[in-house]
This record gives C-alpha cells, structure tokens and sequence, in this order.
C-alpha cells in the first residue's frame, strides 16, 4: 500500500467510526477492494478499519449479500 492509500484508509476508518457510533454500517467488498474476485467476496477484515470495527454496529459483509429494510429486501 502506498501512503496515500493508508491516509485513505484511516479517513474512511473515521468516518465509518462517527456513522457507527449513531446507525449500523455494512461494509461489503466491492470490484476494486482487496477482496477475492470470485463470488461471493469475502468480507473485508476488520483489522482494516481499526476503529469503527471496535463497535458492535459495525458489520464486514460478504458480496454478494441478502438484507432486508422494513418490507424491501
């Protein structure tokens, strides 16, 4: 990973942290994450985002993956 990519993490890491910290997050890989290309993708592994994987409201995802809101699924 370069710097820059590292500077990017850690800015995502906060602000997935300050959104977990009021809702639940998923996080699912997508096409360009370090993430097998067959499907279903695994998830992401919480170690890259140290800080809001800390919170219970935070959920690493696999891709393809099935959810449900209200009567939408």
């Amino acid at each position: 990973m370069t710097a820059s990519s590292v500077e990017a993490m850690h800015s995502i890491d906060e602000l997935f942290n300050k959104i977990a910290a009021i809702t639940d997050i998923d996080i699912m890989p997508g096409v360009n994450d370090p993430s097998c290309h067959m499907l279903p993708q695994q998830p992401l592994h919480p170690c890259m985002f140290p800080s809001s994987s800390k919170q219970k409201s935070t959920h690493c995802l696999t891709n393809p993956y099935d959810f449900q809101i209200g009567d939408i699924r």
